[in-house]
C-alpha cells in the first residue's frame, strides 16, 4: 500500500510517461528552477544517468525501475528547453521552465515544513533507515538556524518549488507508516530529497 501510494503521488504530482524507446519527443509540461522532476518511463537500471536540459549537464537519479528524477538548477534559464537522456530509452522531453519566487520571507515560507517535520519526528520508527532520516530532518533546522540570509533564501525556494512533493510524503504518505519501518521506496525518496535540501543552490543533487 505505501509503495503503491507513494508512486501514485510522483506519477499524479510530476510525472510523465513513454512508453517507447524511440526519440520522438514528449511534453513535460512547465516546471520551475530548483524543482525535483519526476519522470515516469520503463527500464530504469542504471542508478544514475547523465543528461542535458538545454546546453546544461544534468543528473538524473534512479527512484525505482519506472521512475527517475533530476533537478531544475536555480539559476536556470526561464523558456522553453529540452531534457535528453541517450542511455535512458533515448528520453527527450521538452519542458517549459519558469522562476521560483519566493511568496514570502524565508522564516514564513519554511515555517510549515518545519512544523510538518516535528509532527513526523514523533511519529518516526526504529529501524536503521527511521534512525538515519530522523538524523538529516532533525540536523535541517540546526542548519538553518546557522545558514547566512542567503543560504536561507535557496532552502526556503527549494522547499517552495518542491512544497507539493515534500508534504505529500511528510503529510499523507508517512501517516501510513507510523506503526512500522519505512518502506524502501519512500526511504528512498525522501532520502533524496533531504540530503539535497541543503545543498539546494547547486546544479548537482546530493544523493546518499
Amino acid at each position: 500500500l505505501v509503495l503503491l501510494s507513494i508512486t501514485i503521488l510522483i506519477a499524479g504530482l510530476f510525472g510523465c510517461k513513454k512508453d517507447s524507446t524511440d526519440n520522438t519527443p514528449i511534453n513535460g509540461g512547465v516546471v520551475f528552477t530548483s524543482q525535483l522532476v519526476f519522470i515516469s518511463t520503463t527500464n530504469v537500471t542504471e542508478e544514475q544517468y547523465t543528461a542535458t536540459l538545454g546546453d546544461v549537464n544534468v543528473s538524473v537519479l534512479k527512484i525505482n525501475d519506472t521512475v527517475a528524477v533530476f533537478q531544475v538548477p536555480g539559476s536556470f534559464a526561464v523558456g522553453n528547453t529540452k531534457l535528453s537522456i541517450p542511455d535512458l530509452n533515448n528520453l527527450i522531453v521538452n519542458y517549459e521552465v519558469k522562476m521560483t519566487v519566493l511568496a514570502n520571507t524565508p522564516d514564513i515560507v519554511l515555517k510549515e515544513l518545519f512544523d510538518n517535520i516535528d509532527v513526523f519526528l514523533g511519529g518516526i520508527g526504529s529501524g536503521a533507515d527511521d534512525t538515519y532520516v530522523q538524523s538529516v530532518l532533525s540536523s535541517l533546522d540546526e542548519f538553518y538556524s546557522t545558514a547566512t540570509a542567503a543560504d536561507k533564501t535557496k532552502m526556503a525556494i527549494y522547499y517552495q518549488a518542491n512544497k507539493e512533493l515534500f508534504n505529500g510524503i511528510i503529510n499523507d504518505d508517512f501517516t501510513l507508516q507510523r506503526m512500522g519501518s519505512l518502506g524502501e521506496c519512500t526511504v528512498t525518496l525522501l532520502k533524496f530529497v533531504v540530503t539535497s535540501f541543503p545543498f539546494a543552490a547547486g546544479v548537482a543533487v546530493a544523493w546518499l
